[in-house]
């Protein structure tokens, strides 16, 4: 307590709700300060719950599920978190609006800026009436057309912090957060005799790696010289010309000794099909052969 006065502490501002329950008229029912979270949920209705949810005046969306958690930094690491709600530093000026059992997959959590003002409403549409708790302690019927106004309270709750990274530390500490076993590596397994073996089979391995790419380099500059050596020479030019013409002879030739002396154009007639062996025939781009039909 000395070192406290002496030095001074550091404190935190956790921000609070003002909650406002109305009727459908419109009058002020009851009025609730909370510093965790506020649900609004179905209750001991068997229905799920239809719920409208307002931003500065706009719909936002409307909710078919069990209920909906709008929770502060606080409470964030509370029922909030147990839904699926994300974990909100205490130092992040946010509202945290999570769902609980949502009747659809796209409905995620989402956070939202502290200056908005929101508004629960339960409609007229809705199937069965909905309940509001107040950090868990005060319930209140919210019958069709009622609604529930959130907004950040202008009377926050000052706490005192020991370090910068109380927060981890305890959100580290009490709900381990990111607590894993680090897996050890396969040699921590050996015996000290396996353990000298697996080592100098490392080394040696190490050792041809390096051979093998010094090797690789020399190959690459001997490819590189030789992929420089351009032959200017005319004769190649003219040689390399003559093969081609060569080449497209022969192949010409191919082709024309698997045409008919007719062209291709005739039919034969419907007795000589009986004498035709479909296995023996194939395509060609010019005719159709049959290797038992002498043109």
């Amino acid at each position: 307590m000395n070192h406290c006065i002496d030095s001074g502490v550091k404190a935190n501002l956790r921000m609070r709700f003002t909650c406002r329950v109305h009727g459908n008229d419109g009058k002020l029912i009851c009025e609730q300060q909370v510093l965790n979270e506020l649900v609004v949920d179905r209750g001991p209705s068997p229905y799920v719950t239809q719920l409208e949810l307002y931003g500065d005046g706009s719909l936002l969306t409307v909710a078919q599920a069990d209920g909906l958690i709008i929770a502060t930094p606080t409470g964030s690491t509370a029922y909030s978190l147990s839904a699926g709600g994300s974990l909100v530093h205490p130092g992040v000026s946010a509202i945290s609006v999570t769902p609980i059992c949502p009747h659809t997959l796209s409905f995620r959590p989402i956070l939202l800026p502290d200056g908005m003002f929101l508004k629960v409403k339960v409609p007229d549409t809705s199937r069965a009436t909905a309940w509001a708790s107040f950090d868990g302690k005060v319930r209140t019927e919210l019958k069709k057309g009622f609604y529930v106004t959130i907004q950040a309270s202008p009377f926050p709750f000052p706490t005192v912090t020991s370090s910068k990274t109380e927060y981890i530390d305890s959100v580290s500490r009490n709900l381990h957060w990111n607590v894993r076993e680090q897996q050890k590596p396969f040699s921590s397994y050996l015996t000290p005799e396996n353990q000298k073996r697996l080592e100098r089979h490392d080394k040696s391995d190490m050792e041809n790696f390096s051979s093998i790419q010094t090797t690789n380099e020399v190959h690459a500059d001997s490819d590189n010289e030789e992929a420089f050596d351009i032959n200017y020479s005319d004769d190649d030019g003219e040689n390399e010309k003559e093969e081609e013409i060569e080449h497209e002879r022969e192949s010409s030739d191919e082709d024309f000794a698997f045409i008919p002396a007719d062209s291709g154009t005739s039919t034969p007639m419907s007795s000589s099909y009986n004498n035709i062996d479909d296995r023996c025939c194939f395509a060609h781009p010019h005719a159709r052969i049959s290797l038992n039909q002498r043109f």
